[in-house]
């Protein structure tokens, strides 16, 4: 809820969202691509975002969700990504093959699965240490998204579901 998202980022309560604490929020993304997120968000120029500008924004721009997180910390979106490292590990070695990888993103396009996973792959073992895939969840909004949490196909299909029935 964008109301909620707006409180967690005004840290003091004045009302308004100084830059200081948009950035904040966004420690794992560009600095220089927050701060141009910020300057689109303050319509008024007024250098804060108004609960209106925030709201206005939040609601016009999927990405601006997807890069807030819906207001997480950092915390909670370091304890998601351990979850999701831990369903993407399915044979419990502590690392995840690509093998692994890509049985979870298997309506995702192979070829483009292969190649984010070779970019979280730093060290080029061929496995993903939790330590990489924390960095690359927490860096990479997108990635967020296309590993849906680490839902099952089973579970993707439940949510389906309830969306549509």
């Amino acid at each position: 809820d964008a109301n909620v998202i707006f409180a967690k980022l005004d840290d003091d309560g004045s009302g308004d969202v100084q830059i200081k604490e948009f950035l904040s929020r966004l420690e794992y993304y560009d600095q220089r691509e927050a701060e141009k997120i910020f300057q689109t968000i303050d319509v008024d120029k007024s250098g804060a975002v108004s609960l209106e500008e925030w709201c206005t924004a939040y609601a016009t721009r999927p990405m601006l969700r997807m890069i807030t997180d819906n207001g997480k910390s950092k915390e909670e979106l370091m304890a998601d990504a351990n979850v999701i490292f831990a369903k993407l590990d399915d044979d419990g070695s502590g690392d995840v093959q690509i093998k692994e990888f890509l049985s979870r993103l298997e309506y995702y396009d192979q070829r483009e699965a292969e190649k984010i996973f070779q970019t979280i792959d730093v060290d080029k073992s061929g496995a993903v240490s939790l330590e990489e895939w924390c960095t690359a969840y927490a860096t990479r909004p997108m990635l967020r998204m296309i590993t849906d949490n680490g839902k099952s196909k089973e579970e993707l299909m439940a949510d389906a579901n309830v969306i549509f029935a």
